[in-house]
């Protein structure tokens, strides 16, 4: 179905701002329980996972990586420390046994190839962790597919409303219903 212009420009304005002030700005959190649902899927193409510890990663970050042919094609970091979301001027604390997924990119020629699953599985396997958390912006719709098809549920929704620096955040809300959910897919 066809957006009208006046939806498409309240949808940008609401996703980015106007003229550089973000009047809204809204995250989505999801989650997967690993007690129950644990990732042990493998990509279409064969791949080797690496992971790196190094002091260059922030807050004890781990990063994980896919090569395909010895080059690296996609990537995914795995903190386990409360985790600033810049985005929206908050921080996500994170309980015991529950780790944070995010800065997943997968080379474009790679894309729905199964990378990102097989990452999230050696990720969350490697660290004994009983749930996974993810926090994305609400425009990025692939990485809502790509998290929501390896199994992530959405539960929470963050954010604030602003003018200039002036703020004003929202508490966590918890996850819209379908019925009440209004995404443009």
């Amino acid at each position: 179905m066809k957006q009208r212009p006046f939806r498409r420009i309240l949808g940008h304005i609401q996703n980015f701002g106007l003229a550089g002030l973000n009047l809204y700005c809204e995250m989505w959190s999801f989650k997967l329980n690993l007690e129950h649902h644990k990732p042990d899927l493998k990509a279409r193409i064969p791949i080797s996972i690496g992971n790196t510890t190094e002091s260059v990663l922030q807050n004890g970050e781990t990063l994980f990586t896919a090569r395909h042919e010895g080059q690296i094609v996609s990537w995914l970091k795995r903190s386990e420390n409360p985790y600033p979301l810049t985005y929206i001027d908050q921080h996500l604390q994170l309980a015991p046994k529950e780790c944070y997924l995010h800065g997943a990119f997968t080379q474009p020629a790679y894309r729905s190839q199964g990378l990102l699953v097989e990452l999230i599985s050696q990720a969350c396997k490697s660290a004994h962790h009983t749930s996974a958390l993810v926090a994305i912006i609400s425009y990025n719709q692939s990485s809502i597919r790509a998290f929501t098809k390896a199994g992530f549920r959405l539960k929470q929704v963050r954010g604030f409303f602003g003018l200039g620096t002036w703020r004003r955040h929202f508490p966590v809300q918890p996850a819209p219903t379908e019925n009440t959910r209004s995404t443009s897919e």
